[in-house]
């Protein structure tokens, strides 16, 4: 993992608020299952999808 950002504004959300947050690898991933991201706060970011590829 060379990176993570969200792009989504600061502040406070709750439980079904959508948080647009960007991981990035520097070689290709599979992604199976359904991977979680620990937050700062304690909580968890569930991954509910997407997908990009750069060359």
């Amino acid at each position: 993992m060379t990176s993570v950002s969200a792009t989504t504004a600061d502040g406070t959300y709750k439980a079904g608020d959508t948080v647009t947050i960007t991981v990035t690898f520097n070689r290709a991933v599979t992604v199976t299952g359904s991977p979680t991201l620990s937050l700062g706060t304690g909580r968890t970011a569930t991954y509910t999808g997407g997908s990009a590829a750069r060359l």
